[in-house]
């Protein structure tokens, strides 16, 4: 007997994707998650934001930095989270993997903090690329971020590098 469990992931992800979206400046392409709205914030290619609760709306956001010759996708991880640490407020690492972005070296990580009046859970996904820093990153309440793994899960899958 085949275990059910791809069955139940494959549709989950087709239950949380929306709409395709390019960026043809840094060449590559997402599925949205279903039913988020589309946003611009400065600092950012594009957030997707969705349906606020508790005062917050669950938001994925990519951006892409130009990096120096020779910096490695191990340095660039352990700047930002330094960075972080500086900028988020009650800073906690909660662990790091190793993984692929369409097939390039990556690093997910997640990390909780608290911005303005929020505790907020970080989940991103960072590949160095072409001397080029792409970092995906989802952001939820703490207490609601069983709702944003599988949707940030879904986009980070759908992401693909264009040629």
């Amino acid at each position: 007997m085949k275990p059910l469990l791809p069955a139940v992931l494959a549709s989950l992800l087709l239950a949380t994707a929306g709409a395709s979206y390019t960026n043809a400046e840094y060449k590559f392409t997402a599925t949205t998650p279903k039913g988020w709205k589309q946003l611009s914030y400065p600092g950012t290619l594009v957030v997707f934001a969705g349906a606020p609760s508790g005062g917050f709306a669950p938001n994925i956001n990519v951006t892409v930095e130009k990096l120096p010759a020779g910096i490695t996708l191990k340095q660039y991880e352990e700047a930002g989270r330094a960075n972080m640490k500086k900028v988020i407020t009650n800073f906690k690492f909660l662990g790091r993997r190793d993984v692929t972005l369409n097939g390039v070296p990556a690093v997910e990580q997640t990390v909780t903090g608290r911005q303005g009046q929020f505790d907020l859970y970080f989940t991103q996904t960072i590949a160095v690329k072409s001397n080029q820093a792409y970092v995906l990153t989802g952001t939820s309440l703490q207490n609601l971020r069983a709702g944003l793994i599988p949707v940030m899960s879904g986009f980070v899958k759908t992401f693909t590098f264009q040629r």
